[in-house]
C-alpha cells in the first residue's frame, strides 16, 4: 500500500490531503484545512489516483468557500 501527503493553496488556506492506496488497489482520502479547523476523515474510495486527487481538492475548496461566504456575511 502507498501512503502520500499533498498540499494545496486555496483562498490563503492549506489543504492538507491525505492519500492512501489500498490492497485492492482503490484511492482513498482524507483532509484538514489549515486556518478554520476542519477535519474530513471519511474514506471515499476512488479507482485511480487522479479522480481521487481532483475530488479531494475540490471538496476542501467548497469547504472553504462556505466558510469564506460565512465569514463574509458576518455569520462566521
Amino acid at each position: 500500500m502507498s501512503e502520500s501527503v499533498i498540499r494545496h493553496e486555496y483562498r490563503g488556506h492549506t489543504i492538507t490531503i491525505r492519500v492512501q492506496e489500498t490492497s485492492d488497489a482503490q484511492w482513498t482520502w482524507s483532509y484538514s484545512i489549515e486556518g478554520i479547523g476542519y477535519r474530513d476523515y471519511g474514506a471515499r474510495a476512488r479507482s485511480s489516483y487522479d479522480p481521487m486527487l481532483s475530488a479531494a481538492i475540490d471538496e476542501g475548496k467548497r469547504r472553504i468557500d462556505a466558510f469564506e461566504d460565512r465569514l463574509a456575511t458576518g455569520e462566521g
